[in-house]
């Protein structure tokens, strides 16, 4: 009879954990990257009303990327400790 493998990523080798908190970091960079030059745009938009509110939905969505990214690279981390990982 097969073992069940726990859910939510138990059991993943040490080098696919690195693989992954790297990508994490990465992706994480890119979120931020992305938030912050909107939010450059957003001071430098002027009086521009219309420029303004579509920059402001793009900043709502960079902000949950960015919340979400964190959220994965702290979960990976998190797993990488208690596996005994030092990083």
């Amino acid at each position: 009879e097969p073992v069940a493998r726990p859910t939510g990523g138990g059991g993943r080798t040490p080098s696919t954990l690195r693989r992954l908190l790297g990508q994490a970091e990465r992706d994480l960079e890119a979120a931020t990257r992305r938030r912050d030059g909107l939010i450059d745009q957003i001071a430098g938009a002027g009086a521009d009303h219309q420029r303004l509110a579509r920059l402001g939905d793009e900043l709502a969505g960079a902000e949950v990327d960015v919340a979400s990214a964190e959220e994965r690279w702290l979960e990976l981390g998190a797993e990488a400790e208690a596996a005994g990982l030092t990083l």
